[in-house]
């Protein structure tokens, strides 16, 4: 589940299973997700889903070194609305980035 399907095909062959990285990925997608703990601490980061052409932010918390969600733009707004639903955030840590 940490690295993908590319990774866990190439486990599942040492294993002796036989599946492909789309299959693994497609049972990754399907776990249920953990209910999410109070973030105190949050990580606020820039990142490209397509390097040049489509960024997002990614969220962290920075105590338990967890990714908590991610957002589809890096506009302060998308930020503004996730930060209004966790009400529990009380330092944000931001890189220097112009958006």
């Amino acid at each position: 589940m940490a690295l993908g399907g590319k990774a866990g095909s190439r486990l599942a062959v040492a294993l002796g299973l036989r599946t492909s990285q789309s299959a693994l990925l497609r049972l990754v997608h399907r776990l249920p997700l953990s209910p999410l703990a109070p973030v105190r601490v949050l990580v606020v980061e820039d990142w490209a889903w397509r390097k040049g052409r489509r960024w997002g932010t990614i969220l962290c918390d920075l105590e338990r070194g967890k990714v908590v969600d991610l957002l589809p733009g890096r506009s302060a707004g998308g930020l503004a609305h996730w930060l209004g639903e966790h009400p529990g955030v009380e330092v944000v840590s931001r890189d220097r980035g112009g958006a």
